[in-house]
């Protein structure tokens, strides 16, 4: 099992996801939208979803995530491209969920990158994205984790980066909904939020 610290995030955001569709991870391929260094793809995979594919325009951190996949999984089972979001290398209808943590908010054009979800989303496929930590994260790992990512991000210094802001749930909500997403739920996690959309059928 890799050790990071923060495996627990995206342990417990994967058993959120299940809890609120019912994928069957065996019978789910899945894709993980500017998952930097493939922490959430890992756990997808360990969790025993058929297949999983990572973008980031990070090139550095692909080379990252194909680094920890090779070692632990079948190259077959899956995938790791530098790509933007907005234009990805993969055929129509290639994916059941997809799932981004502290991504979207960077997305320069929110409305195209929807649209391209629903190109490379099969029907009744699942978006699960926000910001945070997750919403069933116990506070007390919550804490550790936090503590953990300021200091390997800060060290001992007091600055602190500024991120872009969240559109609200109703702004990201209709910009799915352009796309042909239905919004299943708005889970709320502290200050943020996790966003659940299905594709219609």
């Amino acid at each position: 099992m890799l050790e990071h610290y923060q495996m627990p995030v995206y342990e417990y955001l994967t058993q959120t996801l299940l809890r609120h569709t019912g994928l069957n991870p065996a019978e789910a391929d899945a894709i993980d939208l500017g998952g930097g260094d493939g922490l959430w793809l890992y756990c997808l995979l360990n969790k025993g979803f058929r297949s999983g594919a990572l973008v980031d325009i990070d090139k550095e951190q692909i080379a990252a995530a194909a680094s920890i996949m090779s070692k632990e999984f079948a190259a077959e089972r899956w995938q790791a491209i530098a790509t933007d979001v907005v234009s990805m290398p993969f055929a129509d209808s290639s994916f059941d969920v997809a799932v981004s943590r502290s991504s979207m908010h960077f997305w320069p054009d929110l409305p195209a990158t929807w649209r391209e979800l629903a190109r490379v989303m099969r029907r009744g496929g699942y978006v699960f994205a926000g910001r945070g930590f997750g919403p069933d994260l116990p506070e007390d790992i919550r804490a550790s984790v936090k503590a953990a990512k300021y200091q390997t991000i800060y060290g001992d210094s007091n600055a602190r980066h500024q991120e872009p802001g969240s559109l609200s749930a109703e702004e990201l909500s209709s910009i799915a909904a352009g796309a042909g997403f239905s919004t299943v739920a708005v889970i709320p996690d502290h200050k943020a939020y996790w966003f659940l959309a299905q594709k219609n059928r």
